[in-house]
């Protein structure tokens, strides 16, 4: 997270960095495994008896790798693989959940310091890159890295701030550092803000949000501190009012939802990728249902299915080269696995917005489900307009925070949390 989707690059194709560091977690925790199912359960709930994400995920990563064996041999090994990977990232979830349910108090605290290093020093050179215009970051590829250091990716760097706006904002609501949090969150929605991505504006957009509501249902009914955060509503609601109207992601995001408003070049290219992006959509939809076979199961892994359906000369354009997904994480899941991948990526999503509201403040007052919910509440946007969730940077953290919310998908699991955690709280 902290070096985004150049860090994920370091290596050699088809092993990079970030499948090193996920073989040594693995590794850590199959060797641990045995002292931490002994460990008691106390310290985050004393009745959290599962350790998985439930059964939905676990039938989305099954039906994923028997689509791959299925897969294998229409293609060379070396597609199949990088069509593949990107699926078989669901396993994460699994390691997420049985790690945070056997987790320590002192663990999760260490983890959260962490990503709030690696995220501020993700802010740090996003914002030198935006002050300085370079969106080609160093300038040079070294060795084993697959593309120059500081390279912006504007809709997944956009996310990334996103969370750490949002972990800031609950932060301030809880009155932990107030002013340097407040400082920190502006900072945060002026590179935003200096990023051309829409994408990465809605993300920012829903963090906030459902920051916000969620850190306001813990806030006791009689205080001055909810009276002050509904004082300040209209006032945040007229700074991101001028905000959409007055910088380039607000106003490409404009002209995509009116296209007679688009006066300037920013919204007229904003257009001309919306257009094409639906063409391609379109092209690869109707290359999915060509077949019932493959409408109802997908096409599977390794086939070029851009190419098949003509859409690749619409997303590769003049710029790119060697694009293997159609900019939309739930039409290549379409192209992929079917109306049966489709079906189960959805129920995921619908569990992880029933968790997220069902265990609101539970969430709000345990840092790490913060982290968890606002990784998801922010991934998903730039992955229905980006190639986000097909990557590592993408899947990794989205996966991993799957997992961790789907712990709570139980009344009673949740609850028994909920009074831990707010004992905790007090403390």
């Amino acid at each position: 997270m902290g070096a985004s989707r150049w860090g994920t690059q370091i290596g050699h194709s088809p092993f990079y960095i970030s499948d090193a560091i996920l073989a040594l977690s693995i590794a850590h925790l199959l060797l641990t495994r045995s002292r931490l199912a002994t460990r008691p359960t106390v310290q985050l709930t004393p009745t959290l008896p599962s350790r998985t994400p439930g059964t939905l995920l676990g039938v989305f990563l099954g039906y994923s790798l028997l689509r791959m064996a299925f897969s294998l041999g229409q293609s060379s090994l070396v597609d199949w693989a990088r069509d593949s990977a990107p699926f078989a990232y669901a396993v994460l979830a699994f390691i997420g959940a049985y790690s945070v349910s056997t987790s320590t108090r002192r663990a999760r605290e260490a983890t959260m310091k962490l990503v709030w290093i690696a995220l501020i020093f993700h802010l740090l050179w996003v914002a030198t890159m935006v002050i300085t215009k370079n969106n080609a970051g160093i300038g040079f590829t070294p060795p084993l890295f697959g593309v120059a250091p500081f390279q912006l990716r504007h809709d997944f760097d956009g996310a990334l701030i996103a969370i750490l706006a949002g972990l800031s904002l609950r932060r301030m609501m809880l009155g932990q550092r107030p002013v340097l949090m407040l400082l920190l969150l502006a900072f945060c929605a002026a590179v935003v803000a200096g990023l051309p991505s829409r994408a990465g504006f809605i993300s920012l957009f829903l963090s906030l949000s459902v920051v916000a509501i969620l850190t306001f249902s813990v806030i006791p009914r009689i205080s001055n501190k909810r009276a002050l955060f509904v004082t300040a509503v209209p006032g945040v609601a007229l700074a991101g009012l001028w905000t959409l109207v007055s910088t380039t992601p607000g106003l490409r995001l404009i002209a995509t939802i009116n296209p007679s408003l688009a006066t300037n070049a920013a919204q007229i290219n904003a257009l001309g990728t919306r257009n094409a992006r639906e063409q391609a959509w379109a092209l690869v939809i109707d290359w999915t249902n060509q077949s019932a076979t493959r409408s109802i199961f997908g096409g599977g892994f390794g086939n070029d299915f851009l190419t098949q359906s003509g859409a690749v000369q619409i997303i590769e354009g003049t710029d790119y080269t060697g694009v293997r997904s159609p900019h939309d994480y739930f039409i290549g899941v379409f192209a992929r696995l079917g109306w049966v991948g489709v079906v189960l990526i959805a129920l995921i999503v619908l569990r992880l917005i029933g968790v997220i509201v069902r265990s609101r403040r539970l969430i709000a007052r345990e840092p790490i489900l913060a982290l968890a919910a606002l990784i998801i509440v922010t991934i998903l946007p730039v992955a229905s307009f980006g190639v986000v969730l097909e990557a590592p940077f993408g899947a990794i953290p989205f996966f991993w925070a799957a997992g961790v919310l789907l712990t709570l998908r139980g009344e009673r699991r949740a609850l028994t949390f909920e009074m831990h955690a707010r004992e905790a709280h007090h403390r």
